[in-house]
């Protein structure tokens, strides 16, 4: 027998032990075992396999050890492992391989230990490794690869440090959101793009980022990144420094400032041309301290731009140009006292949460934070909702309503 077709044992939950390919098949089809539920202990495969179909094995959640595929292997489809949460050992991946699809390995959240990517393989594809939250080590891709793709690594553990290969071209949105690399982080001189939230939450990372000069930064890139600073003087058309913050080229967005840095707010000298205060801008900031005050140019805070800055206290002045808060921009910013007034022109607040407060209707909440005292939109007509829960208290007045 040299293939094993297309659904063949398509949802058989009945089947029971260890799965075991003969060493004469050569493909293993699309969807071939697809949600075999019974399966259980490890895979093994024959020595001959050259390809592994689309959700192959998608499902077979009871399949347990390593795994282990072996070098004759050329290509592996979309979804080929997806679900596969019993394998609780080493990923062995061919040296053949060129490209690795979307989402093959998602949510294998039992795979330990490093993970090697052959030198060969040019591109990680969407969600390739999504989740598989064990994995450790150092992460080191090898020169032949140039693309990640969105989400390729989002939410793996590692524990080591992160070596991007000289080739890389772009970097996905969210490619290695929540991963807990450690040490200092180069990008390649070659990289022309990085996504939004592409190192999100990689609070491990430390140290000087050298980003080269024609590079496209999304303005979240290196969100919550606590121990990031960013020498931008080095030639990044695309942004600048005042002050240890990062702001766009024109002035216009206020990026991100590294959240390991103390001082007043009063102090950052905010430009007048600032329009908006990016997503996770001073996100974990807990050394910024004193009252808040925005510039009248101000139009957008972005969502959690001011997430868990304990430091801050005393008022939160807006500037008379807002018309949209973010997502949790203030929460757990527990030092802001009021009162509070919010500009005529504000259209918008998103899902704001005000700790131990009730929920507002559809997506109003409110803001983090204790002794606000009264908060006011400005116009006459009250809303029956008001503030109660962690200190705060007052009643919600909207202009147009909610």
């Amino acid at each position: 027998m040299e293939e094993i077709g297309d659904s063949a044992f398509f949802g058989c939950s009945g089947f029971s032990g260890p799965l075991t390919i003969p060493s004469g098949v050569q493909r293993i089809g699309d969807k071939a075992f697809y949600e075999c539920t019974g399966l259980s202990g490890p895979l093994v495969f024959g020595d001959a396999v050259k390809t592994i179909g689309k959700d192959a094995f998608l499902g077979c959640s009871g399949l347990s050890g390593p795994l282990t595929i072996p070098e004759s292997v050329e290509e592996i489809g979309h979804g080929a492992f997806w679900g596969c949460s019993g394998f609780s050992g080493p990923l062995t991946i061919p040296s053949r391989l060129k490209t690795i699809e979307a989402n093959p390995f998602w949510e294998c959240s039992g795979l330990c230990g490093p993970l090697l990517i052959p030198e060969g393989v040019e591109e990680i594809g969407a969600s390739a490794f999504f989740g598989c939250e064990k994995l450790s080590g150092r992460l080191t891709l090898p020169d032949s690869v140039t693309d990640i793709g969105e989400s390729a690594f989002f939410s793996c553990g590692f524990s080591g440090p992160l070596v991007l290969g000289r080739s890389l071209v772009s970097i996905g949105e969210r490619a290695f959101t929540s991963c807990s690399f450690t040490g200092p982080l180069t990008i390649p001189e070659g990289v022309r793009r990085i996504g939004d939230y592409a190192f999100d939450h990689c609070r491990g990372l430390t140290g000087p980022l050298t980003i080269p000069e024609d590079a496209v930064v999304e303005d979240t890139a290196f969100a919550d990144c606590a121990g990031v600073w960013v020498p931008w003087s080095l030639g990044n058309t695309h942004f600048c420094e005042i002050n240890g913050v990062v702001y766009t080229a024109d002035k216009t967005v206020l990026v991100s400032r590294p959240s390991g840095v103390a001082g007043l707010f009063a102090d950052l000298e905010i430009p007048d041309s600032v329009k908006k205060i990016g997503e996770y801008a001073f996100c974990g900031c807990r050394g910024l301290s004193g009252p808040v005050k925005l510039p009248d140019a101000v139009e957008e805070i972005g969502e959690r731009a001011f997430f868990g800055c304990t430091g801050l206290s005393g008022s939160l002045t807006f500037g008379s140009s807002l018309k949209k808060i973010g997502g949790g921009a203030f929460s757990f910013c527990s030092g802001i006292s009021g009162p509070i007034s919010f500009p005529a022109g504000l259209k918008e607040i998103g899902r704001v949460l005000l700790s131990g407060a009730s929920v507002f209707p559809g997506r109003w909440r409110f803001l983090s934070g204790r002794r606000l005292g009264a908060v006011h939109f400005p116009g006459v007509r009250s809303s029956p909702w008001s503030i109660s829960g962690g200190g705060a208290s007052g009643s919600i007045f909207s202009e147009g309503g909610f």
